[in-house]
């Protein structure tokens, strides 16, 4: 139901709250879809580079002009993640929900508490769609 760049968005918003590196995000997505997702992350207001991180990426970045400065190392969140909503990071990445299937139970076993609310509007929403006949269109 949520979107892999939805999902990497998440996962890089806890590792941020956690100090964590996530380095199994680099293998699965593209430098461009990370630098994207920082960036729309960042001009949101959910995260902000962390001062000495950004002094130091400054300096490796003049020394390796190639160097990837995004991780999630050099940044902090803006505010506790308790406060970030679902809704906030779908509109910083211009995300969506994925409603054309039925939610899995894998799904629900990824997002615990979450999945039983995303459940439900995967659900209404396919049923309202289901409603809405071409010839109303």
């Amino acid at each position: 139901m949520l979107s892999p760049l939805t999902q990497i968005a998440i996962t890089l918003l806890h590792d941020i709250a956690m100090h964590e590196p996530h380095e199994a995000i680099g293998h699965c997505t593209s430098p461009e879809e990370l630098r994207y997702i920082y960036t729309r992350l960042e001009q949101k207001g959910m995260i902000c580079r962390k001062e000495k991180a950004t002094e130091k990426a400054t300096e490796k970045a003049t020394e390796d002009a190639g160097a990837d400065t995004y991780t999630t190392c050099s940044y902090k969140l803006c505010r506790p993640l308790c406060e970030i909503s679902l809704l906030e990071v779908l509109e910083a990445i211009d995300g969506h929900l994925n409603c054309n299937h039925p939610t899995t139970e894998a799904f629900y076993t990824r997002y615990g508490k979450v999945a039983q609310k995303l459940g439900v509007v995967n659900y209404i929403t396919r049923l309202y769609l289901s409603e809405i006949k071409l010839i109303d269109c």
